[in-house]
């Protein structure tokens, strides 16, 4: 396999002029922030400063991770708030109203600007890597809580994972990949492609009944809740807020 990397890792982007105007940590980590932020829901980016350094960063501490937000946040580039309804978890998202990028639309700083470069450059990498797969929402940067990736074909596979991990309010420390949710992820992703995949793990977790809020008080969110058939994958990634389903119904799609 013909490549231009190095070694067979995912590149994290680097905005040139942004890094001059912001510094290169924090430029690396407001890419991030919006590359993630484009791909929520609602527009924010929910993480601790732990999962931003075990999935995102891993070449950094959770500390300096907390202090370049910190940076970014005292120069009016990236919001941070509490999110409301939680127990003082912090969502973020880039600052499209400062007057950096205000400023800068006229010679492509504006993020609406960097992000067609950025969706070139990640493309490229990963049209190599999936043999046919749905890969435009792949992460330039994935970390897992398993062994790293020894081939670029394992990457979306990665990149689910280190989604699921999270969206399940798991501890990434004693979270494993492993041989079996590799096979389910690797068979889902053949079936239904990256997007489908992602929005299927990320909505199963913010199922209350899903987590463990039912009679039996057990969570029925593993990976093989989410991704196991056709008919989890397509349950969970067309799943909304509030959608009824009855409990016999729920009961015999988690088991099965």
């Amino acid at each position: 396999m013909s490549t231009s990397l190095l070694i067979a890792e995912p590149p994290l982007q680097v905005l040139p002029r942004l890094a001059q105007q912001v510094g290169l940590n924090e430029a690396i980590i407001l890419q991030q922030v919006y590359w993630r932020e484009a791909r929520s829901e609602d527009g924010w980016v929910r993480r601790t400063y732990s999962e931003w350094a075990k999935y995102d960063f891993p070449f950094w501490s959770a500390r300096t991770v907390e202090r370049v937000f910190g940076r970014l946040r005292e120069k009016g580039v990236l919001t941070v708030e509490e999110d409301p309804g939680t127990d003082r978890t912090l969502r973020y998202k880039v600052n499209l109203e400062s007057p950096l990028f205000a400023s800068r639309q006229s010679d492509g700083l504006h993020p609406d600007n960097l992000t067609v470069e950025s969706r070139q450059v990640v493309g490229m990498c990963i049209e190599r890597t999936t043999e046919g797969l749905t890969a435009n929402a792949v992460n330039p940067l994935v970390a897992s809580g398993d062994a790293p990736a020894q081939h670029f074909d394992d990457l979306p596979i990665e990149t689910v994972f280190t989604e699921w991990v999270p969206a399940t309010k798991r501890d990434p420390s004693r979270t494993k990949l492993g041989p079996e949710r590799r096979r389910i992820i690797r068979k889902a992703l053949k079936s239904h492609g990256v997007e489908d995949c992602l929005a299927a793990v990320r909505n199963i977790g913010r199922d209350k009944w899903a987590a463990g809020d039912n009679d039996r008080g057990i969570p029925f969110n593993d990976i093989k809740h989410a991704l196991g058939s056709t008919e989890k994958i397509e349950r969970w990634r067309d799943w909304k807020p509030g959608k009824a389903t009855g409990r016999a119904g729920r009961e015999a799609l988690m088991m099965r």
